[in-house]
């Protein structure tokens, strides 16, 4: 008689395939493309899963282009995490990244990402790069905080700015800059463990970051509290 524990893996097991499966069928290409990694039958779904990825990015394309901006950042961000091919009828991904940057957190991380990508390429790729930071500068200065944090993180390491440009996010309430900024801080510190203001300035920014709906910073905090 199979062990009961087996038997209720299996049935969990069969479950969430089925759950995947569904989730596919209806169009969710993230879930294609987990199915074909799964077996019995990987090919069957992963050639599903390229038919309904491609649909997909297609239809965020189209809406992208009719002026959905939450769109232009679901379509490039499904592109760049499938390595799905740039479509010839689509805007570059960085610039659908751009306009989804407004007020979106993830775009925003997503677009800083690809123009480090770009800060390593070719002199095309290169320009690419300039163009997205004036991008993200301008949103920034036009008082979108997530483009204040993307700026900061597109950046090359030793860039001259990036602390003030940190610095200018936390103060003007971008929750993901203060805990970003403390969490400097407080790696400084653990270097440092005499150096008391460094622990003081990372516990502030922590609870302005809490304050402002950080979770991580919050449950830092809690930690920080207990010694």
């Amino acid at each position: 008689m199979p062990d009961q524990t087996a038997q209720d893996t299996n049935s969990a097991l069969a479950d969430l395939t089925r759950t995947i499966e569904n989730l596919c069928l209806q169009g969710d290409a993230y879930a294609c493309v987990q199915r074909g990694f799964m077996v019995p039958d990987k090919r069957k779904w992963r050639d599903t899963a390229n038919t309904v990825k491609q649909a997909r990015y297609a239809e965020l394309v189209a809406a992208c282009a009719s002026g959905d901006n939450v769109a232009c950042g679901q379509g490039a961000t499904l592109a760049i995490k499938l390595q799905l091919p740039q479509r010839k009828d689509a805007e570059p991904h960085y610039t659908m990244l751009a306009k989804a940057c407004v007020g979106a957190e993830h775009s925003c991380d997503n677009l800083a990402f690809t123009l480090r990508g770009f800060a390593r390429g070719d002199t095309q790729a290169k320009a690419l790069f300039a163009q997205g930071i004036a991008a993200l500068e301008t949103a920034c200065n036009m008082g979108n905080l997530p483009a204040c944090g993307a700026h900061f993180h597109a950046l090359p390491i030793r860039a001259l700015n990036k602390q003030a440009l940190l610095d200018k996010a936390c103060i003007s309430g971008h929750a993901k800059s203060c805990a970003e900024r403390a969490t400097r801080a407080y790696s400084a510190y653990t270097r440092d463990l005499e150096n008391i203001a460094l622990l003081q300035s990372a516990t502030e920014d922590f609870t302005t970051a809490c304050a402002l709906g950080h979770q991580i910073a919050c449950h830092t905090l809690e930690h920080l509290s207990k010694g």
